[in-house]
C-alpha cells in the first residue's frame, strides 16, 4: 500500500548507493554506508509506533455529499514518488482526508535533469490515481494533481508536440490518464510527497500528520487552496536542453489607419452615463480578449474510448477507421506510442498474430500490415455476410416484432456490403438470386411482391408489413363497441376420463418398401433380383421383420410366423429350413460376399441335425 515509503525508501537508495559503488556481496562495507544501514535497521524496533486507521472513509456513504481524489508528486535526485489521499465531504465545515496508496523509486543511475525528474514524478502520480480510480467501488467526482515545479506543470498542461521526444512520450501519457486542467501548483513545503523524494525517520512518519492526512488546506473548503499562477503557464521557465521545436509561419502585415480614437484609461473615471461607457468598454473587449484564449484552450472535449478488437474479420474494418482516425493520422505521437496503443486495443486472435514482436520503431508498420493481410481479407468479409444473409432466422410468428427484427438484420449486412463497394443491386444482383429465400423466410400469409424489385424496396416493404401487422394486432385488441358486444364465454363440462384407456392398433402402411411399389416385398421383382446378402442388408437398413418381409414390428412378435420359423425364404436361401433356424456359421457364410447359394445350401445341409437354442439365435444378427 505504500504506507510506509518514505521510511523504506532510505533503504532503496541505500542500495544504489552500494551498485554505483560496485560493492560485491562478500566485502565490507564503507564505514559512511555501514552507518547508514545500522541506522536504519535500528529504527526497525519503533515501527509499531505508527497506526493505520482501519477504515478508509470513516463515515457512512451516505453521509458523503463530494468524493475527491487528490495526487501529490515530488522528485528529487535520489528518488521520485506520488502519493494519494482521498477527500470526502460531508455535512461538516472540514472536509475528511485519508491517506490510500503511495509510491516510490530511486532515480535512474543515468543522470538526469530535475525538471526530467519532476516529469517522470508526475507519470507515477497520473498512473497511481488512474489505478486507483478503478480499484475504488466509490464515485469520484474529480481528480486533482498537485506538483511543486512550475516546469513539470507547463510540459503537462501544454501540447506534447512541442517538445523533444523525451518530454513529448510522458507529456502525451500523461494526457491521457489525467485532464491538463486537473494539474495545480502548491508549494514545496506543503508537498506530502516530499517525504518519498528524501526519505524520513520512523519517528517524524507516525508524528507527521501532513503524511497522514495531507496539507492542512486540503481539509478546507477550495477557495482557501493555493491559486494558480497563470503567468507561469504562459510563459514557463524552459531548462537548457528542453527548447520547443520551431515551427515557421509565413505573415503578411497591413498598415490600416483608423478613425477611432485611442483609448485612454484616464477617461473612465469622468464617464457617468451609458452612451459614454459603451464605447470604452468595447474597445476595453477588444483589448482584453486576445489575452484570455489561453484558458479557453485548455478545455478540451472527452476523450473517445479506443476501439476493441477480437479477430473478428467482420469488425476489422470499424475498428480499423476508428483507431486510424483517433491515433495512426495523430501527428504528434510516435511509432513507439503508437505500437503500444495498438497492442492494448487488441484480444483473442487478434493479439496472437502479433505476439512476441518487440515494441520498437520499425516494427510498427510491419504489425499494421500484419493485421490488414490477416484480418481484411474483402472476399471472405463479402462471403461472410452473404452467408449471413442467406441464413438469416425466419419470423417464427406473423407479429411487427419478428418483421421488424429481420428488417434490422437484413438492413446491417446490407450496409456492411456497401461499405466494401459490393452494392447488391449492382450489374447482375446477388440480392435477386437470394430474395427466393428471403421470401420463404417471411411468415405465412405476408403478401409477397413478385414484381422485380431491389434491396431498398425490399426493406421498405418489410417495414410496410410491419406496420399492418401492428395495426391488425391494435384493431384485434381493442374493446368491441355497444352494438356489437360479443357473447358469453361459457366452458363446456369437460368429460371424466382419468380412468378411461385406449389401444389403437397400428397397421403397417401397404406397398414395398424396396421400390415403393404397389406389392410386398416378397414379391419385389428388385428385391428378388438381388443376392442372399444383399436382401438382408436392405431388410436390416429398412428395418423389416426377417419372417414376412414387413415393417412395424420384428419376428419375435410377427402374427404370420409359425412355430419353429425364423426366416423368411428369400433371407435364409434357396432351400427352406422346416423347423430349423440357419445356425451362426451357416449365416455368416450367407452374409459373406464371394460365397455363393451352392455353399451357404452345403453349409445348411451339414448343419441341420445341429440343436440351436432360440435365445442363442436372437442374439445373431442377421
Amino acid at each position: 500500500m505504500g504506507f510506509l515509503a518514505p521510511f523504506m525508501v532510505r533503504a532503496k537508495i541505500l542500495f544504489q548507493s552500494l551498485w554505483k559503488l560496485g560493492t560485491f556481496w562478500d566485502e565490507p562495507l564503507p564505514d559512511d554506508v555501514d552507518h547508514l544501514w545500522v541506522k536504519w535497521k535500528q529504527e526497525l524496533e519503533e515501527l509499531p509506533l505508527i497506526n493505520v486507521p482501519r477504515a478508509l472513509v470513516p463515515v457512512a456513504l451516505v453521509e458523503a455529499k463530494r468524493v475527491e481524489l487528490h495526487a501529490f508528486c515530488d522528485a528529487s535526485e535520489l528518488a521520485y514518488g506520488a502519493v494519494i489521499y482521498l477527500r470526502v465531504e460531508t455535512s461538516a465545515p472540514l472536509a475528511l482526508v485519508s491517506l490510500v496508496t503511495a509510491e516510490t523509486r530511486v532515480a535512474p543511475i543515468k543522470r538526469l535533469s530535475l525538471p526530467r525528474l519532476e516529469l517522470i514524478g508526475a507519470l507515477v502520480a497520473a498512473r497511481l490515481v488512474h489505478y486507483t480510480q478503478r480499484a475504488l467501488i466509490l464515485p469520484i467526482h474529480s481528480i486533482t494533481c498537485w506538483c511543486d515545479r512550475e516546469v513539470a506543470l507547463s510540459w503537462v498542461r501544454s501540447a506534447a508536440s512541442r517538445w523533444k521526444p523525451f518530454v513529448r512520450n510522458g507529456v502525451e501519457e500523461i494526457q491521457q490518464l489525467v485532464e491538463p486542467a486537473s494539474w495545480r501548483h502548491c508549494s514545496g513545503k506543503d508537498n506530502p510527497a516530499d517525504w518519498l523524494s528524501r526519505g524520513v525517520t520512523v519517528t517524524k512518519l507516525a508524528e507527521g500528520n501532513v503524511w497522514w492526512h495531507g496539507p492542512t488546506w486540503l481539509a478546507r473548503p477550495q477557495q482557501a487552496w493555493p491559486r494558480r499562477q497563470e503567468n507561469h503557464e504562459r510563459n514557463p521557465l524552459i531548462p537548457p536542453g528542453e527548447e520547443r521545436t520551431s515551427k515557421h509561419a509565413t505573415c503578411a502585415l497591413m498598415t490600416v489607419q483608423t478613425t477611432e480614437e485611442p483609448l485612454h484609461p484616464g477617461r473612465c473615471g469622468d464617464i457617468e452615463n451609458y452612451s459614454e461607457s459603451a464605447p470604452t468598454a468595447g474597445d476595453l473587449r477588444r483589448t482584453a480578449v486576445p489575452h484570455l484564449t489561453f484558458a479557453a484552450e485548455q478545455v478540451k472535449p472527452s476523450r473517445v474510448p479506443l476501439p476493441k478488437f477480437d479477430g473478428d474479420i467482420l469488425q476489422f474494418k470499424s475498428f480499423w477507421d476508428q483507431f486510424e482516425s483517433s491515433i495512426h493520422q495523430q501527428e504528434g505521437l510516435n511509432d513507439i506510442t503508437k505500437l503500444l496503443h495498438l497492442r492494448s486495443c487488441l484480444s483473442g486472435s487478434a493479439l496472437k498474430a502479433i505476439e512476441g514482436v518487440t515494441i520498437c520503431a520499425e516494427n510498427y508498420p510491419e504489425v499494421v500490415q500484419t493485421l490488414k493481410t490477416r484480418f481484411y481479407r474483402i472476399p471472405d468479409v463479402v462471403e461472410s455476410h452473404v452467408l449471413s444473409v442467406m441464413n438469416v432466422k425466419a419470423c417464427s410468428n406473423e407479429g411487427a416484432g419478428e418483421l421488424t427484427r429481420l428488417h434490422d438484420d437484413l438492413n446491417r449486412h446490407f450496409l456492411e456490403l456497401k461499405a466494401l463497394g459490393k452494392d447488391v443491386n449492382c450489374g447482375l444482383s446477388g440480392f435477386h438470386v437470394i430474395l427466393p429465400t428471403l421470401k420463404r423466410k417471411l411468415p405465412s400469409g405476408t403478401d409477397k411482391k413478385d414484381d422485380e424489385i431491389h434491396s431498398d424496396v425490399f426493406l421498405a416493404f418489410l417495414l410496410e408489413q410491419a406496420r399492418i401487422k401492428d395495426t391488425d394486432i391494435g384493431s384485434r385488441t381493442k374493446t368491441p363497441t355497444k352494438g356489437h358486444q360479443q357473447e358469453p364465454y361459457h366452458n363446456a363440462p369437460k368429460p371424466d376420463h382419468r380412468f378411461t384407456t385406449a389401444a389403437v392398433q397400428m397397421e403397417p402402411g401397404g406397398g414395398c418398401p424396396v421400390c415403393k411399389g404397389d406389392h410386398l416385398a416378397d414379391c419385389c421383382p428388385r428385391f428378388r433380383s438381388y443376392s442372399v446378402q444383399q436382401r438382408r442388408h436392405w431388410a436390416m437398413q429398412l428395418k423389416l421383420c426377417f419372417v414376412c418381409l414387413a415393417q412395424g414390428h420384428r419376428r419375435e412378435r410377427c402374427e404370420k410366423r409359425k412355430s419353429n420359423q425364423f426366416w423368411n425364404p428369400l433371407l435364409a436361401g434357396d432351400a427352406v429350413l422346416a423347423g430349423k433356424a440357419p445356425t451362426k456359421r451357416a449365416s455368416s457364410a450367407a452374409r459373406s460376399p464371394g460365397i455363393d447359394s451352392t455353399e451357404a445350401k452345403a453349409l445348411l445341409s451339414r448343419n441341420q441335425n445341429e440343436k440351436v437354442e432360440d435365445g442363442s439365435e436372437e442374439g445373431t444378427s442377421p
